[in-house]
């Protein structure tokens, strides 16, 4: 093309192998499943935020103590020193902490973009309904990615798996998923992280699943076949994700602990580029900006499913 880029899969809408399958004659059914990727899910467990800059902070708590405790009433208006009168009798009050840092994210972008002709855009409209999902679909389906696993170097995002966003779990060996998920869950209550999101792979939880009593003979674990087995086994959100290695899960407080900034939502545009007008050439770009932070690490655990 004329700005250097291969062309190699032009739209055209004059063959029945290209856009003109779409022109003539009019065909029927729905065309969004076909340009459908899989099903999400990370994204929707994260809180969003809308941002107007393309760089943004946030402030995130990296510890924090509690000392709160019953003071009975001071009995003495006496200056402490060196321990006379004691703290008690002075009504002296617990100090709890709390540290902070500062972070500061750029905003990212994540684009692709297809090639069409002028009359495969104008003469076939679900043409461009199908390339309109597709373009769509295909930006969600890596930024679920990113929103897992980006390492933080620029323009990736630093995902809920990159060093600093999570507390490492510590596995128990010879563990199935089902222990490790009531261990991590518990560990993360008992300092005071109510979790609500657990994320897998799908061949663990398939796994998982077909786990049974004794030699494997006995009665399943999480339920017989074809038994309803709820929305929220553990108690928590369960997302099946095709990016979390195998062997490894993530479990935390993600409606509270991750943040989505959106500068930009997906948008889809049309234009030419040099001299693609003369040639009815035109170029659907589709694009979206943000950025992630995780303001807790502390509510995040990360980590293999047992001990190797």
């Amino acid at each position: 093309g004329p700005d250097g880029r291969p062309r190699n899969a032009l739209i055209t809408g004059a063959s029945d192998t290209s856009g003109g399958a779409f022109t003539y004659p009019q065909h029927t059914g729905i065309v969004a499943d076909s340009a459908a990727f899989r099903e999400l899910g990370i994204w929707d467990v994260c809180t969003k935020e809308p941002i107007t800059s393309d760089v943004f902070d946030y402030v995130e708590i990296t510890g924090k103590t509690n000392n709160a405790a019953f003071v009975p009433e001071a009995i003495s208006s006496a200056t402490i020193v060196a321990g006379v009168p004691t703290a008690v009798d002075a009504g002296l009050k617990p100090e709890s902490t709390m540290a902070l840092a500062v972070r500061t994210v750029p905003v990212e972008n994540i684009a692709h973009l297809m090639y069409v002709t002028r009359r495969a855009a104008a003469d076939a409209p679900r043409l461009m309904v199908l390339i309109n999902t597709f373009l769509r679909e295909g930006l969600a389906v890596k930024i679920e990615d990113q929103i897992l696993l980006g390492n933080g170097t620029s323009p990736n995002l630093s995902g809920l798996t990159d060093s600093g966003n999570f507390t490492a779990f510590t596995p128990t060996s010879g563990a199935n998923l089902a222990e490790s998920i009531n261990k991590a869950k518990y560990n993360r209550w008992a300092v005071g992280e109510v979790v609500d999101t657990v994320i897998v792979n799908p061949a663990d939880w398939a796994a998982l699943e077909i786990l049974r009593e004794g030699a494997g003979t006995g009665a399943y674990l999480y339920g017989a076949p074809g038994t309803a087995a709820g929305g929220q086994p553990f108690g928590v959100n369960v997302v099946m994700s095709p990016f979390m290695p195998a062997g490894q899960f993530l479990i935390g407080a993600l409606r509270t602990s991750a943040i989505i900034y959106n500068r930009q939502g997906a948008v889809v545009e049309m234009g030419f580029v040099n001299d693609d007008f003369t040639k009815n050439l035109v170029t659907i770009r589709c694009e979206e900006r943000l950025g992630l932070g995780v303001d807790r690490p502390a509510g995040i655990m990360y980590g293999a499913i047992t001990a190797a």
